[in-house]
């Protein structure tokens, strides 16, 4: 199987992000999520491809608590960027994902996932770069 430039260097992206990612997952949730969300946000996706990838609650869910406050501390470098926490839909109820941070994509700017309503259902977009 060959495959294209965009293709090479997409997935060589995504391995980076993921290895780069390896200690950052959530103090508050051991979620293998984490490395999911570390992965979609290092592709080059577009915005519509983002909201595709959204999850959707149960109808009978009600909406997310608001955000939690959190203290992100000082960035690791320069060439880092903020991934703020999220609640996540799991096992018929809201759990908080602490945010992190990552590594910047150069040219991109990082979109936060966010909570948004679809057909009177509660679905999540995951962050990603634009």
């Amino acid at each position: 199987m060959k495959l294209n430039r965009v293709q090479l260097l997409t997935s060589a992206v995504i391995v980076f992000a993921a290895l780069e990612c390896v200690g950052c997952k959530s103090k508050t949730e051991d979620a293998p999520e984490a490395s999911a969300t570390a992965a979609a946000a290092a592709a080059p996706t577009s915005e519509a491809a983002a909201s595709a990838a959204a999850t959707e609650a149960p109808a009978e869910a009600p909406a997310p608590p608001a955000e939690q406050t959190e203290n992100q501390g000082a960035a690791p470098s320069t060439n880092h960027v903020w991934s703020k926490g999220y609640w996540a839909w799991r096992g018929g109820r809201y759990v908080w994902v602490g945010g992190h941070w990552q590594t910047r994509v150069n040219g991109r700017s990082w979109v936060d996932g966010h909570w948004e309503n679809r057909r009177g259902r509660h679905a999540w977009v995951p962050g990603h770069w634009r």
